[in-house]
């Protein structure tokens, strides 16, 4: 989980230069995490399944958070 305080450090920690718009190939980035099913190691017998898939997009250009869902 990131707090908002992270988000400034991370921030922080990028390197600036007016030739950013240049550099930079992607406007947008689609972040993808998938939550399955968990089971212990003793049931092998279950096969995992996705519950959940949430997708953050994120504008690199300008540092912030687009949109958040959860599918």
């Amino acid at each position: 989980m990131i707090f908002r305080g992270d988000i400034e450090i991370l921030k922080a920690r990028l390197v600036h230069s007016n030739d950013q718009s240049r550099n930079q190939v992607f406007q947008f980035l689609a972040i993808v995490d998938f939550e399955a099913t968990c089971f212990g190691r003793e049931t092998n017998s279950h096969i995992q399944e996705i519950i959940e898939f949430p997708i953050v997009l994120i504008d690199v250009v300008q540092q912030t958070i687009v949109i958040t869902l959860i599918i």
